[in-house]
């Protein structure tokens, strides 16, 4: 604890921030993957029970079901069924918009990651040059630099908070693009199941199915 403090007094003011906008980047970068986790390990199933309602030839149901989930997923069988009932018509190109529609939500909350790892490295260097400030500042108190341990302190919250600004922004990076990576992946697949819902939706509409 107390090398904690120790850390935390020579970095200054500046490193304190540094600190909470990497917690603040952690927090997001957790809270999108279990819930990019949870998604996933919905999808076959929430797939599977499209497919066996619409084999049952009942559309109004299939709605019923899906709009009490509020997953990408979900969201696209209940636009579809909405925009058919609305008489809008309904191709490749619409059931795609819908599906992008519906996967917008999914990047939410990645600006303000990015925010927090871009802004990382630029806290650093502002505590270097506060850390700067302090060294010339003292320079000028003394008249020179006959006591270089009175420079110190000033050393260190330029050295302390250019690191700590550095390892914060690359960690960030490194979670962001995990991030981006999984949301790709969940978009693909659940575009390749929507596709399939919505075939079969289609079919079943035109075998005479109720909406």
């Amino acid at each position: 604890m107390t090398q904690l403090v120790d850390f935390f007094d020579k970095g200054g003011p500046v490193l304190i921030v540094i600190v909470i906008v990497f917690f603040i980047g952690l927090f997001i970068f957790f809270e999108r993957l279990f819930h990019l986790a949870r998604m996933r390990s919905k999808l076959s199933q929430l797939t599977g029970q499209a497919v066996s309602i619409i084999s049952q030839g009942s559309i109004s149901q299939l709605k019923q079901r899906f709009a009490r989930s509020n997953d990408p997923f979900s969201r696209s069988i209940v636009k579809l069924i909405d925009d058919m009932k609305s008489g809008q018509l309904i191709d490749k190109d619409r059931i795609e918009s819908i599906h992008e529609d519906s996967v917008m939500k999914l990047a939410s909350g990645m600006r303000l990651l990015g925010t927090a790892t871009s802004v990382s490295p630029l806290l650093g260097f502002l505590g270097t040059t506060t850390g700067m400030v302090k060294i010339f500042a003292e320079i000028r108190r003394v008249g020179g630099l006959r006591e270089q341990a009175q420079f110190a302190g000033g050393i260190s919250e330029a050295l302390y908070t250019t690191v700590a600004g550095l390892i914060s922004a690359i960690t960030l990076t490194i979670l962001s693009n995990i991030l981006w990576e999984l949301i790709e992946r969940y978009e693909a697949e659940s575009r390749e199941s929507f596709h399939k819902v919505s075939d079969l939706i289609l079919e079943a509409r035109r075998k005479g199915a109720q909406l």
